[in-house]
């Protein structure tokens, strides 16, 4: 009944190594993952950055075609 000490060694020998494959395998996945999130940080903060230089600009005009608009406004109550 019982199992020869030798045979216990090989299979527990066996565990470790597939344990070993496992946590390796595990590392790979998750910097592969902290490789794919920092590309999108960096791919959103481009993006964010080429949106917000020409919405500013819009705003920009905008602010001032409003106040032409105020200023035309009163200009013309005036008369």
């Amino acid at each position: 009944d019982t199992v020869p000490h030798e045979e216990i060694t090989e299979d527990v020998l066996r565990h470790i190594a597939c344990l070993g494959n496992l946590v390796s395998a595990l590392i790979d996945r998750n910097l592969k993952i902290v490789s794919h999130e920092e590309k999108t940080s960096l791919f959103v903060a481009k993006i964010s950055h080429e949106l917000r230089t020409p919405l500013h600009g819009i705003l920009g005009f905008a602010r001032l075609l409003k106040e032409s608009f105020r200023v035309n406004n009163t200009i013309g109550k005036e008369e």
